[in-house]
């Protein structure tokens, strides 16, 4: 019941808050809420001696509130204060009845939601009909496509899952559609580093390729520019590796000295280049939503192509094969390659397992070739100024790269 009044209190906070900042009188705030909250695990707690008493509470509470809306609607036609009043007193009968870390989650999430009204509501009104109907895709293939995919592997070398397939383009997509709404919701002019940043997470070489031909339009701009591009090829280590967490830990644990030194090196060399920028740009990196079903169906043929010729080629040429067709992969696209690497390296039933430090070198090289093709766009695409800002930063990232391989070597023995 103590917990239940804390996490009444938190939304209690929050609603009080915008009432006052809003100049509104609402059903309660602080003192409210956490009566809310108690009264719910109350009823959890009576309901344990007489069943029908939590039930019997819900449709009371649910009553007055309909009416509190009802004296309220002619002022303010919205319901968010009174269902949140209801929500928190559900959310106190979970506590009583032992789901305490389900109930405090609630809390905070209803909080958050309730928080950001504001920023909710703008980047609703920045979204494009061409993004709704993306996000619908998104949660079709999410909720619908995905659990109707079977578990079971067909095709020669007992590579093709279609569900696992479907699981990995439902990872990149979820980690685009991440970086995708923050950029919506916060936008570009934050700062410079934020979408950079947050424009990695969608697709770093979209942002090298945008930068590089924003600079030949606007030179005096090209140090801006080239902060965005390396800040969003350095966010590409980070998300491998968070990718191979999600397939495989035990070989992201290896993965993190490595990742963690070029990441250090990028964030140097990140910093050393802010202070050489003078001009903050009015521009924002175009950045269009990431879910579209062709792509995602590419890259799913991608991932299952790379896997069925890493392994193939690991039957014929050893460990040479798994390191050319990596090398080859890097010249598009990481994602999958990691994806691959990380998954052949948790199989330990095949008849041909691979290691975690083949794979991992496999990942590393893929990176480095990825790497070398952005910056071979920067410097062909970019104005001179542009060109000279950028060049550090991507020596520094395969220098990095370079170094945290060999420091893992040192450490694995």
């Amino acid at each position: 019941m103590a917990i239940a009044l804390v996490l009444g209190g938190l939304v209690g906070v929050e609603r009080e808050h915008a009432l006052v900042k809003e100049g509104q009188i609402g059903i309660g705030g602080i003192r409210t809420f956490p009566l809310f909250a108690l009264l719910g695990a109350i009823a959890a707690f009576a309901s344990q001696q007489v069943q029908w008493f939590f039930l019997a509470s819900f449709l009371v509470i649910s009553t007055l509130l309909l009416i509190s809306y009802y004296a309220s609607s002619k002022e303010d036609p919205g319901m968010t204060t009174e269902l949140s009043a209801l929500t928190v007193f559900l959310i106190g009968g979970l506590t009583q009845w032992g789901h305490i870390h389900l109930g405090a989650a609630l809390a905070i999430v209803l909080t958050a939601i309730l928080a950001l009204k504001k920023p909710l509501h703008e980047m609703t009104a920045r979204l494009g009909e061409e993004d709704l109907y993306a996000t619908l895709k998104f949660v079709t293939v999410v909720i619908i496509v995905l659990p109707l995919l079977p578990d079971n592997t067909y095709g020669p070398l007992s590579i093709f899952n279609p569900y696992k397939m479907g699981l990995m383009i439902v990872l990149i997509a979820t980690i685009g559609f991440v970086g995708f709404f923050l950029i919506r919701m916060l936008g570009a002019r934050l700062g410079i580093i934020l979408t950079g940043l947050l424009g990695g997470l969608v697709s770093s070489t979209a942002v090298t390729l945008s930068c590089a031909e924003r600079s030949r339009q606007t030179p005096a701009l090209s140090s801006a520019y080239a902060l965005a591009t390396g800040t969003a090829c350095a966010m590409m280590f980070p998300r491998v590796l968070l990718e191979a967490f999600v397939v495989n830990p035990a070989l992201a644990k290896q993965f993190a000295i490595p990742i963690a030194i070029v990441s250090l090196t990028g964030i140097i060399v990140i910093g050393l280049a802010v202070f050489r920028v003078r001009v903050e740009p009015d521009e924002e990196v175009a950045v269009t939503n990431p879910f579209r079903l062709m792509p995602a169906v590419k890259f799913g043929l991608m991932f299952t192509g790379i896997l069925f010729l890493a392994k193939l080629a690991q039957m014929y040429l050893g460990n040479l094969g798994v390191y050319i067709a990596s090398a080859a992969a890097g010249l598009t696209d990481v994602d999958a390659i990691t994806l691959s690497m990380a998954r052949l390296s948790l199989e330990g039933q095949s008849e041909s397992p691979l290691s975690s430090d083949t794979a991992l070198t496999a990942i590393l090289l893929a990176t480095a070739v990825n790497t070398g093709v952005k910056a071979s766009f920067a410097l062909s695409t970019g104005a001179p100024e542009f060109r000279r800002a950028v060049l550090p930063i991507f020596l520094a990232l395969l220098i990095g790269l370079v170094v945290g391989y060999a420091t893992y070597r040192l450490v694995s023995g």
